[in-house]
């Protein structure tokens, strides 16, 4: 059961990426939103977020300063951070915090199946991650026994 938190203070883009992104089709079963970064990390670590999508810009904690807190916290969410500004400094500062994709808006067709696409690529690792998981447990236990 994988999980997503969409955190932007514009509610007319969590609607949009709740909507037209095929949640169900693509391995997410719950999908969470959040108006700012302090509740967004709430939920990161009440909920077990597998990916979280934020703006980089928002009011009361910023997306960039939420994505450290989730690292300094050693949480395993994947990140993919959206903005309406090209600001390098910013993406140099993603790639430091090993976010997965950093993408910039207006959401067009094209943002929004590139989304869909790292969404996909996230939950197939994830549920790599799993199995491969599940296989080295079960070998660990036929060793012990």
């Amino acid at each position: 059961m994988l999980k997503a938190l969409i955190v932007d203070d514009d509610i007319a883009v969590i609607h949009c990426i709740q909507t037209l992104i095929k949640w169900k089709d693509i391995g997410y079963d719950k999908i969470f939103t959040a108006m700012n970064g302090r509740e967004a990390y709430e939920i990161v670590k009440k909920e077990n977020i597998d990916v979280l999508i934020s703006d980089l810009k928002m009011p009361i904690l910023g997306g960039m300063d939420l994505v450290r807190q989730i690292r300094e916290d050693n949480l395993k969410t994947e990140i993919i951070l959206l903005t309406a500004y090209e600001d390098f400094s910013a993406a140099r500062d993603g790639i430091e915090l090993k976010i997965y994709d950093y993408l910039l808006k207006p959401l067009v067709m094209e943002t929004l199946e590139h989304l869909s696409d790292d969404l996909s690529a996230i939950a197939q690792k994830r549920k790599t991650m799993l199995w491969v998981g599940r296989f080295l447990k079960d070998e660990l236990d036929d060793e012990i026994l």
